[in-house]
């Protein structure tokens, strides 16, 4: 697969994901409910909205009330650090990625970066990996499974709190994210992540959500899009994905449409960290990178010998199932349970 432009992603038109119109009179009927003023809210209501056949607080796709194994997607990132991808720019094409493209049920993101999580209560473990985009969010999702650029789902410990269902995870040793460019996953950039765990979680009671829709929050005469700068999002957030990006690995992630890697990106000064070749990246002393970090590798903790960016994010998540006709599918995948792919 075509490794993208980071570009697109990160930042000034990076990873052209750009918004889609949102809750119009033409696409869905907002605001049937009432929010706790006495106001119209965001709430879908348009029959061809596929989550009002659930009834779940994040806009789920499928009922895991009752199951102990049970799929859910990403539905909402806000990353908190590095610093370099906090900026409204980053947050705005970061989330339309995240977005579900569900314009019916008033959420018009694009869909193009999925993390599946599967959560099995029994075996007290977690599998995650990145997902193919899918035009029809309902039919399900497939595991990306891509050797070349080391993209596989893993496996790790879940602890829940049975009486409060909180959980967190184990952390992860490495997972590669792959985030699409658009629905037909012509071109990826792949992201490495180390130690990447979930804390502070909280499943709903029916195991479909992570978080929830802000309905109430959202506002109709703003066609219920969100409004970061207000501090209004499509969903509340429910649980923290923490981790941390080696400079290194950052180095080899380039960033075609401003010629220049990951890494230099981060730094934030091209003229003091970028080493003027086409394209540019991080200048080495010694062969050593001279950018550091906040994060070390070596220690996993702050400091230190400051080759990694720590990474941290706020997010919510909805219920999903995996697909039948998945490479390596079984019947539990097919039906939505967990444990499916390989």
């Amino acid at each position: 697969m075509k490794k993208a432009n980071l570009g697109f992603w990160v930042a000034g038109g990076m990873m052209a994901l750009g918004i889609a119109a949102a809750c119009s009179s033409s696409d869905t009927t907002a605001a049937s409910t009432t929010s706790s003023t006495g106001g119209p809210t965001c709430a879908p209501t348009d029959p061809d909205c596929a989550a009002l056949g659930v009834k779940s607080d994040c806009l789920a796709l499928v009922d895991n009330a009752g199951k102990n194994q049970f799929v859910l997607r990403l539905s909402q990132l806000e990353v908190t650090a590095p610093k370099a991808l906090t900026n409204p720019t980053v947050k705005k094409v970061v989330g339309d990625g995240v977005n579900i493209n569900l314009p019916k049920c008033n959420v018009p993101g694009k869909g193009t970066f999925s993390l599946i999580t599967e959560f099995d209560l029994d075996k007290g473990t977690l599998r995650t990996g990145g997902a193919s985009p899918e035009a029809s969010p309902a039919d399900g999702y497939c595991y990306v499974n891509d050797s070349k650029n080391g993209v596989a789902p893993v496996d790790t410990k879940l602890t829940v709190e049975a009486s409060t269902s909180t959980f967190s995870t184990a952390p992860i040793a490495k997972i590669v994210l792959p985030v699409y460019v658009d629905v037909a996953a012509k071109s990826a950039v792949f992201l490495p992540v180390t130690a990447a765990k979930l804390s502070n979680g909280k499943l709903s009671a029916d195991h479909n959500c992570i978080g929830s829709f802000n309905a109430a929050g959202l506002e109709p005469i703003n066609s219920c899009l969100p409004d970061p700068e207000a501090g209004i999002e499509y969903f509340v957030n429910g649980a923290t994905l923490s981790g941390y990006i080696t400079i290194a690995e950052a180095d080899d992630v380039i960033v075609d449409l401003l010629g220049q890697s990951l890494c230099v990106l981060l730094s934030g000064d091209t003229a003091k960290y970028g080493d003027g070749a086409k394209p540019v990246k991080c200048k080495r002393t010694g062969g050593k990178i001279d950018l550091e970090g906040d994060w070390c590798d070596a220690t996993d903790s702050a400091g230190g010998c400051k080759d990694s960016f720590i990474l941290k994010a706020d997010l919510a998540a909805s219920s999903v199932k995996l697909r039948a006709d998945c490479p390596g599918a079984t019947a539990s995948s097919a039906s939505g349970g967990a444990g499916g792919s390989q």
